[in-house]
């Protein structure tokens, strides 16, 4: 039998979010407590749970929610960051080498200076993702879909603002 425990170097909670099992690894990612902030990591496991890779960003507050290898060798994470201390987390979308080094990434803020996240990603059959999650706006939390490229390029966008002022979320994706 083989276990992984993840510690962070602050006293709080340490949460694994999402993990996908790929090409004969597991992939993870979650957050954790840090000196500075909470950090979003991600990393790589063998078939014995024998750490490959991983990555940790330290941040005011960073949390990783989904991640998303691809046949490409590149792998997605999807999640929210502060810009810094002073306001909320923006949706987040990362894209990393296939040993976790990040190569690029790119943020949504809503209209209001609450927090937005992405929460799910799914591949687009074309090399690209979508992503799922919501965005504050005026009102209240509405449910928003993004379409990215490989580069993390905006390919396009819906936010689905329900009946009434009330928050919405998505918290899953599927494409066929």
């Amino acid at each position: 039998q083989s276990s992984v425990s993840v510690n962070g170097s602050a006293s709080n909670e340490d949460e694994a979010n999402g993990m996908r099992v790929y090409g004969g690894s597991l992939f993870v990612v979650g957050h954790s407590s840090a000196t500075g902030g909470r950090a979003h990591w991600v990393a790589r496991y063998d078939t014995n749970l024998v750490l490959i890779a991983s990555s940790t960003f330290v941040q005011c507050s960073a949390y990783g929610f989904d991640i998303l290898p691809t046949a490409s060798g590149d792998v997605f994470v999807a999640g929210s960051r502060c810009p810094n201390s002073a306001t909320s987390n923006d949706a987040w979308i990362g894209k990393y080498s296939s040993s976790l080094v990040l190569l690029t990434s790119a943020t949504v803020n809503g209209s209001t200076s609450n927090t937005d996240q992405y929460q799910r990603l799914a591949e687009d059959g074309s090399g690209g993702v979508y992503a799922v999650g919501y965005l504050n706006t005026a009102t209240a939390a509405d449910r928003f879909i993004q379409r990215y490229d490989a580069n993390l390029v905006r390919v396009s966008s819906a936010l689905i603002n329900g009946p009434g002022n009330s928050n919405e979320y998505l918290a899953d994706i599927m494409v066929p």
